[in-house]
């Protein structure tokens, strides 16, 4: 069995998963990113990463390559950055 980095870079090399562009105009978005990083350097509004919302991110300037991991919910003023989600697997049956 792989290791967890290992299978997230293979899923991204692959096209599995999503992707999902954030910017200023997407207003609050939620989702399970495993790994959000910024393509363009801005600010972030709000971030919950592990659970915890109201954290010293909030207000921060994010400059480009900025990796966060275990984000859940974010918020834009400004710049562009990517949400990076599992593959879904198909129950077994």
């Amino acid at each position: 069995m792989a290791d967890k980095p290992t299978l997230n870079a293979l899923n991204e090399l692959l096209g599995e998963g999503s992707q999902t562009v954030i910017n200023s105009a997407s207003g609050a978005v939620t989702g399970n990113f495993y790994k959000v990083v910024w393509v363009k350097t801005g600010t972030i509004t709000t971030v919950t990463v592990g659970g915890q919302s109201s954290t010293a991110l909030d207000g921060m300037q994010a400059t480009r390559h900025l990796i966060l991991t275990n984000v859940t919910a974010l918020q834009l003023t400004s710049g562009i950055c990517i949400g990076f989600t599992h593959p879904s697997v198909p129950p077994i049956e």
